[in-house]
């Protein structure tokens, strides 16, 4: 199978299976794609377009909301800049415009986020396509940092929240019959070690993770079919949200 036919069948994957969470590197899945079809010097990179997105096209009608932008992403990153016009619900006014570097995507719970450098925040950032009103593929190119890794980015979190000040905490959690089973495939975060069990009763997972938001949204999400157990501090948080 090719690297076309991989990629294709990958994203496929995410609706017709119903998977909640997958990553796609823009750089490497780009990279692999240039050289697979051949395109091996650095002027060549424009020859990229026609080839990578009508098997990307082919494919968005069955994919979570609005990856309609999925496949000017994928060409964006040759490396391309967009802008966007973005209707950012937390901010007074909502009608924003950013100029963005591309980096990855992101599929959480049949959404799909970018990860990009935001010349307008300075800074990185992970925003939903849909709330992208329009999108623009610019010719102005950019350098992607050698040392970035969108899996290392986003490997201590659940979600696509992430704050470099959050410290990396031992979280253990207790769950109840069936949950158990649930949790055990697809794992809630990669750091998941089971430990004390007893058929079909509980089940005690340990994570290794930053607390976030998300993380606790999860936790509440799962009802009187998890407990917390570790640490005592997200304990009496979870007991207050419920509560």
């Amino acid at each position: 199978m090719g690297m076309e036919q991989n990629l294709t069948a990958e994203l496929d994957a995410i609706c017709q299976n119903g998977l909640t969470e997958a990553l796609f590197d823009l750089a490497k899945i780009v990279e692999g794609i240039r050289k697979e079809l051949g395109f091996e010097q650095e002027a060549d990179k424009c020859s990229l377009n026609g080839s990578l997105v009508p098997f990307i096209l082919g494919i968005t009608t069955t994919q979570p909301d609005c990856a309609t932008y999925v496949p000017d992403l994928f060409t964006a990153h040759l490396p391309l800049q967009v802008t966007i016009a973005y209707d950012n619900e937390q901010e007074e006014y909502n009608l924003q415009e950013f100029h963005i570097q591309p980096y990855a995507l992101k599929v959480f719970n049949r959404r799909w986020y970018l990860l990009g450098f935001i010349k307008e925040k300075d800074g990185l950032r992970t925003i939903a396509l849909d709330r992208i009103l329009a999108l623009k593929v610019l010719t102005k190119s950019f350098t992607l940092p050698e040392d970035f890794d969108a899996r290392k980015y986003f490997s201590n979190v659940v979600g696509i929240f992430v704050n470099k000040d959050l410290p990396v905490t031992r979280v253990k959690i207790r769950a109840y019959g069936t949950q158990a089973e649930y949790l055990r495939s697809p794992p809630l975060h990669k750091s998941q070690t089971e430990g004390r069990s007893k058929y079909r009763e509980f089940a005690e997972f340990t994570y290794r993770l930053c607390i976030t938001p998300e993380l606790i949204s999860q936790l509440l999400a799962m009802g009187d079919t998890v407990e917390v157990l570790e640490p005592q501090e997200l304990r009496e948080e979870m007991k207050e949200r419920i509560n």
